[in-house]
């Protein structure tokens, strides 16, 4: 089995693919079943029970999701892949984010592969994709704090 760089690229890539609904295929299969799951507000999951509580749960709260492949940042170091990106999509109460537009939807996944497929999938970003949480933080306006500091 090739266990090259862009075997684990087009392994985290078809992951993508078949979440966002581009490509046919059972998400599961590309998963170990003993992979660790790490998602904000659900914690650590093993095995493939988590990975189908985890996508439940998020079917509660997001009506639709698309990952923004053309503009992911992809890191490689030995076994893991390190995707850093954009979604864009809609809550279920009906609120859409767009991530570089919006506050929400920037994520940083980390993939750990094993024998072809995915044993350790870390995903680090704000569940809140409608914003509506973002009146309990100190930091004024939309989130565009790419104006220079006044220091």
């Amino acid at each position: 089995m090739n266990d090259s760089a862009e075997s684990r690229e087009r392994l985290v890539m078809e992951y993508f693919d078949v979440a966002d609904g581009r490509k046919e295929g059972n998400l599961l299969e590309l998963f170990t079943d003993d992979a660790e799951v790490y998602f904000p507000k659900f914690g650590v999951g093993k095995g493939t029970e988590s990975l189908v509580d985890l996508g439940q749960g998020l079917h509660r709260i997001v009506r639709s999701i698309q990952h923004q492949v053309d503009d992911f940042r992809i890191h490689h170091a030995g076994a893991i892949v390190i995707v850093e990106g954009t979604t864009r999509g809609e809550t279920a109460d009906g609120l859409t984010w767009q991530g570089g537009v919006t506050i929400s939807g920037r994520f940083c996944s980390v993939f750990e592969t094993r024998g072809g497929k995915i044993a350790r999938m870390y995903i680090y970003l704000d569940p809140d994709y409608g914003g509506v949480d973002a009146g309990r933080y100190p930091w004024p306006g939309d989130g565009d704090h790419a104006r220079s500091p006044s220091w």
